[in-house]
């Protein structure tokens, strides 16, 4: 072979090795609320539509994240922060971890970790190369750069670019409000009306745990209670056919069914429960790899079938880490989350199934609290949003760890915060007061008057069920007649609604 000849395939085999992207044109960023200042891509979008959470900058090919986190309200330090971002690195078999080490990032005490994972086929632009440099501020605050590229990236001139600045202005959001997108037919844009509209009365809904193929167990309930519930809960598993029956007796009946679509096998839904290894912990992944396309595509055309307006709750408390779904599977990426929320809209919109209304439902407590796992990460986008839930539970003081919270003591901040950054009607997806800890009755008599507080709540669905602990006994009593007194206090609180 000629000299020529071997330089050209020298060449050749070098453009073919994957390469640290070039960096582009840098500019400054100063965040004087939050206190830093980094070097980002002159081309950069900037997003500070939820400035306590995170700053996002984002090319076409390149996305940065800078979260903050302040520990010292948090059971947590600096270590326990590595560790349990980094914890399920090693268990997906999606993940390859390349390096995880402690450095120093321009003079500050940092953790670095790098990892990436194969390309999602379903995902135009799959930013699939992944850095974690979590940098300390102090003994308790944490300042969190995440890159995400599409390509192996050298991270160190935004590194080496970082300064910590003094605290001198106030956080304020910049977040544009937009409409959805949703295509909903007449019939659903008149039960969303009814329903949601900024004249729409608060409208009562129910879980009733035997509610499964009729509404036997409900109704009676609804005598004792002398109210009837215009919306009921039920729950699906992926791989569960649309419930055609139930929908059909719920619309017979002037109901509407909020169907929850979890996307988890229904073998092991608790992921806490079932632990380490396990086929639900790549199963967000598999649905942006198409592998579910033919289940999407069957359950469709059944919702497509049924054609009257169903509350489409999909993937409910994404910031608990019991959920398959959560960014904690998915090593802190929340992308994957709202990837997997618009491929569905979109799927099923180009279906033309138009009887939807999106519920986006996260939990009032993030499990972890950490910034990369706050509610507000997970939101898929007004144009893909048509309202906004809510779940705060009085969860009582049975385990370890809980305690007993006044309905007032939820939700005064939860909605505070929410008006603040969505303007959508809100839904209480479920929730509910336990037993154990104080008054049951006192507590419902309570809400029934603060939650005429919060306008924009429309609809309210108590969750009527029991959480066990490990041994099977009741821990969390949520059932909505336990007691006469129980019984007495919701009957007195639905007349107003009948």
């Amino acid at each position: 072979m000629s000299f020529l000849k071997q330089a050209l395939l020298v060449l050749l085999l070098c453009c073919c090795i994957a390469k640290p992207a070039q960096t582009a044109a840098l500019k400054q960023f100063v965040n004087s609320a939050q206190g830093y200042s980094l070097s980002i891509p002159a081309s950069s979008h900037i997003d500070q539509s939820f400035p306590t959470v995170r700053d996002v900058f984002s090319t076409e090919d390149l996305v940065i994240e800078v979260y903050f986190d302040d520990l010292s309200k948090q059971r947590a330090n600096f270590d326990d922060y590595i560790y349990y971002g980094n914890k399920m690195l090693s268990l997906s078999e999606r993940h390859n971890l390349t390096a995880d080490h402690a450095e120093t990032v321009n003079g500050y005490s940092a953790h670095t970790t790098v990892w990436q994972r194969q390309k999602l086929s379903k995902l135009s632009k799959d930013r699939n190369y992944y850095q974690s440099t979590a940098i300390r501020r102090n003994s308790q605050e944490i300042v969190t750069l995440l890159f995400k590229s599409t390509q192996p990236i050298d991270a160190q001139p935004y590194l080496q670019s970082f300064q910590l600045l003094p605290q001198t202005a106030k956080l304020k959001s910049i977040r544009k409000f937009g409409k959805s997108k949703t295509l909903m037919n007449a019939a659903t844009k008149a039960k969303f009306e009814e329903l949601f509209g900024n004249k729409a009365p608060l409208t009562w809904g129910i879980f009733e745990p035997n509610a499964v193929s009729s509404f036997f167990h409900l109704e009676q309930k609804e005598a004792q209670l002398d109210h009837k519930f215009k919306v009921a809960l039920r729950y699906q598993s992926i791989g569960n056919l649309v419930p055609l029956f139930l929908l059909e007796q719920a619309e017979q009946q002037g109901r509407i069914l909020e169907l929850t679509l979890s996307t988890t096998y229904a073998a092991n839904p608790d992921a806490l429960k079932a632990g380490g290894r396990d086929p639900n912990l790549t199963i967000a992944y598999d649905i942006l790899d198409g592998k579910f396309d033919n289940y999407l595509e069957f359950y469709a055309q059944q919702l497509k079938g049924f054609d009257k307006p169903i509350l489409f709750r999909l993937n409910n408390e994404m910031n608990g880490d019991w959920c398959w779904y959560s960014a904690f599977y998915t090593a802190r990426d929340s992308d994957i989350y709202k990837q997997l929320w618009v491929y569905l809209h979109d799927f099923f919109s180009k279906r033309q199934v138009q009887n939807l209304i999106w519920v986006w439902n996260p939990h009032d407590k993030s499990f972890p609290e950490f910034a990369w796992n706050h509610a507000f990460a997970y939101y898929p986008g007004d144009e893909y949003v048509d309202v906004v839930g809510m779940t705060g539970y009085n969860t009582g003081n049975y385990f370890a760890g809980e305690s007993w919270r006044e309905f007032k003591e939820i939700y005064d901040p939860l909605y505070a915060e929410y008006c603040a950054n969505f303007d959508k009607p809100f839904i209480i997806g479920e929730f509910a007061s336990a037993s154990y800890g104080g008054n049951k009755a006192a507590w419902i008599s309570a809400m029934f008057k603060n939650i005429k507080d919060y306008p924009r709540i429309k609809v309210a669905v108590w969750w009527s069920g029991i959480d066990r602990d490990s041994n099977g006994i009741p821990g969390r009593i949520y059932l909505i007649n336990d007691t006469p007194a129980t019984v007495a206090a919701m009957k007195q609180g639905l007349k107003a609604y009948n």
